[in-house]
Formats: structure tokens, sequence, C-alpha cells
């Protein structure tokens, strides 16, 4: 098992090395994003008003298109998915090189990870320096139970992208990333009209229950890893790349 951990993440450091402007690209996308939310954010603590229900329901929007999006990194892999099916040719060179499935599907959760850990930690970051409501509203235990909710939910949504990324080809990878995203608004738009808001709805939790919400949070991390390498594992296996 060591060996194939080893193996996985050398694929995964190649990825980083290969495309690491995409990597600082990335970073920045999520700063931009950070500061963008944040003023939403603030201005739905500090109002209750009738008017805001559409600001609930773009800031949730916000959150479930681009949350789950900081489990990838840019790069031209993933600029020319379309153009150059890049993600099944990317699978025919891996199937050539003389490392099992598991490996494979092990490399792919791992740069998800890496991914999640450095863009949720900047957004974040800079969500909780420079939001004073933010800060009045959740202590550092709160904090961290808010991001572990929303690091779950986004790698939840972020992993049907991934299994829709090795199970299709390009084409048809757009085309259901199209139907996600149309799902994710529709959801959006529900949760706003009944006046409720996704994100102040985690912002709740974290304050009053934050470490059962933390662990909680935990729990379902630890089981969409393991899920989503055993997906990943089945989906290489039956993926035609012919």
């Amino acid at each position: 098992m060591s060996k194939q951990y080893k193996e996985a993440w050398a694929l995964v450091r190649t990825d980083l090395i290969r495309f690491k402007w995409g990597v600082v690209f990335t970073l920045l996308f999520s700063v931009y994003m950070s500061a963008t939310s944040l003023l939403l954010t603030n201005h739905l603590l500090n109002e209750n008003e009738e008017k805001l229900r559409f600001l609930s329901g773009l800031l949730d929007f916000i959150y479930l298109v681009t949350l789950p999006n900081f489990g990838f990194f840019f790069s031209r892999r993933s600029m020319r998915y379309l153009q150059e099916d890049s993600y099944t040719k990317w699978m025919m060179k891996l199937r050539t090189l003389p490392i099992t499935i598991h490996t494979i599907a092990l490399s792919r959760i791992m740069l998800m990870t890496v991914a999640f850990a450095l863009n949720m930690f900047i957004f974040i970051l800079i969500q909780a320096t420079f939001s004073t409501e933010l800060r009045a509203e959740l202590s550092p235990v709160s904090i961290a139970a808010y991001t572990l909710m929303l690091t779950a939910l986004a790698i939840m949504i972020n992993l049907i992208y991934i299994m829709m990324e090795l199970s299709y080809n390009g084409r048809k990878y757009m085309k259901s990333i199209f139907i996600t995203l149309g799902i994710i608004t529709v959801i959006s738009i529900v949760i706003a009209l009944s006046g409720g808001s996704l994100v102040l709805t985690v912002i709740h939790v974290a304050k009053y229950y934050p470490w059962l919400s933390a662990i909680l949070a935990l729990g379902v991390i630890a089981c969409a890893l393991m899920l989503g390498i055993t997906g990943a594992r089945n989906r290489i296996r039956k993926r035609d790349i012919v």
C-alpha cells in the first residue's frame, strides 16, 4: 500500500510541477472569489430584510459553483478537454504506465485533496482576516467548523465532477457540467424563494454547534474520500479509452 501512495504522490507532484503557473492562477482565483463573496456575506450578516432574499440566493449560487471547483487546478489539460479530449488522452497515457488502476484513482483524489487544502485555506483566511462581521459571529473553533462544513459540501460536489471526468469524453463531460450547473441554479433559487440561505445556515450551525458540526464534517470528508477512491477506481476500470 505504501508503494501505491508513493507512486500516486509522484503523479500528483508531476502535475503540480508541470502546471505550476496553473496552480498560481488557481490560488489567485481563490483570493478573488473570497474577496468577492466576502462583500455579500458581510452585507447579509448585517441585514435581515426581505429584499435581501435575492442576495442570499446569489451568495448560495456563488458558493455552490465556486467551492467545488477549488478541488481543481487550472492547467492546459483542463482548458483543452473539449477541443482535444485531453482527459481521455491523459487516461490513455496513465494506463500504459506500470502502475495499478488503484494508484491512478488514488492520485486523482490526492490531487483534489491538495487543491482543496490550498484553496480553502486561502479562501477562509481572507474571509476571517478581513470580515469583522464573520469574526463577530464565529469563534476560532466555529470558523474551523465553518471551514470543514463548506469543504465537506464542496468535496461531495467535486467528486461528481471527477466521476464525470473519468467516465466521459470531452463533449459529454461539458454537457454534464452544464446540467449540474443547472441543478445548482435551481437549488439556489428554491432555497432563496423559501426564505432560507445555505451559507447563513452553515454559519449558524458553526456558531452554535461548533464541535459537533466539525466532527460530523470530518466524518463526511473521510467517507467521501474513501468512496471517491473506490468510485474513481471503478470508473477507470470500466472506461473505454480506445
